[in-house]
């Protein structure tokens, strides 16, 4: 368990990382690494990546949960 959360935990910076590089591509390979290990996380767990779907799918189809999203400075 411990490996695992130290993966999660290693993608989830470099995913910032490579998003605050402005790499598209980067970004992308980074995501989906981290992706990967939320799944192994999942599985370790004995949670089904179809139930986390589930819950993503209920929180999108939630009134008024679209967030509204405007300019900002990308420098601060």
């Amino acid at each position: 368990m411990d490996k695992i959360c130290k993966k999660v935990g290693e993608e989830a910076t470099e995913t910032v990382i490579a998003a605050k590089n402005g790499d598209n591509n980067e970004l992308m390979n980074e995501i989906n690494d981290l992706l990967y290990h939320v799944m192994v996380l999942c599985a370790n767990q004995g949670l089904e990546w179809s139930d986390v779907e589930k819950v993503l799918d209920e929180r999108n189809e939630k009134i008024g949960n679209l967030k509204k999203f405007h300019s900002v400075d990308k420098n601060t």
